[in-house]
């Protein structure tokens, strides 16, 4: 098991590349709105919920906002959770204790993805 460095390591990075994509497929400032809603919405709806509203916003427009960070989330969730695919159909399958977990390391990766974009604005 990774110790809370390790893992703050980890999410920082994962948000660092997340910006390099972020600034080569889709609209940077539109990518951070969405980034920013999405950690309130974290909070207020649960992870499920939020990555059901990217998946229908994004409506997979491979440039869209929304499709770009409901990937990278996935993809960062599939890394620390140590899954082939860290998507809503592997939390659904997961016990509530992997549920809470992956939405500690979103919310995580989404405060970290914050930093990044308000130094780039």
């Amino acid at each position: 098991m990774a110790t809370q460095s390790q893992d703050d390591r980890m999410t920082r990075e994962a948000a660092q590349r997340a910006i390099v994509e972020a600034r080569q497929t889709t609209n940077l400032k539109h990518y951070g709105l969405v980034a920013r809603q999405m950690s309130v919405q974290i909070r207020r709806h649960g992870l499920g919920q939020m990555l059901v509203f990217l998946h229908k916003r994004g409506k997979d427009r491979a440039a869209s906002p929304h499709t770009v960070l409901k990937q990278q989330i996935e993809h960062h969730l599939a890394a620390v959770l140590h899954e082939r695919a860290g998507g809503l159909a592997m939390l659904t399958e997961r016990d509530s204790r992997v549920y809470w977990l992956a939405t500690r390391q979103v919310d995580r990766f989404l405060n970290e993805l914050l930093v990044f974009v308000e130094e780039l604005a």
